[in-house]
């Protein structure tokens, strides 16, 4: 499941950033990142259950249609959001990373 892949991701950001001695990331920025990604397992939730009611619907219902179009958009929207800030932290660390890899190779990075 997607919210458990991100919540493994951060998890072991976190390990490798103490491993570096917080060198990559500053550490209060990835307990941040863990708690705005938390929500997505209500975003997945209603995404689940607006599925289903999408998938269960047989009768002509506009009110229904409309609700589970939002709530569809909506859910899509905020679980995008989620992963796009996820990948933006990873982009942040890029510098550090990089300046890691000269240090201790002595060797530039190819970009």
């Amino acid at each position: 499941m997607l919210t458990d892949d991100l919540k493994k991701i951060i998890e072991l950001l976190l390990k490798v950033n103490r491993l570096y001695e917080n060198k990559i990331f500053d550490a209060s920025e990835i307990l941040e990142l863990k708690e705005n990604t938390e929500g997505m397992y209500t975003e997945l939730s209603n995404l689940k259950n607006t599925i289903n009611t999408l998938n269960s619907m047989e009768s002509k219902d506009a009110e229904e249609l409309v609700s589970s179009f939002v709530g569809l958009y909506s859910d899509l929207n905020m679980i995008i959001d989620n992963v796009t800030e996820v990948k933006e932290f990873l982009v942040q660390g890029f510098p550090n990373m990089e300046r890691i890899y000269e240090e201790q190779t002595g060797k530039k990075l190819d970009s």
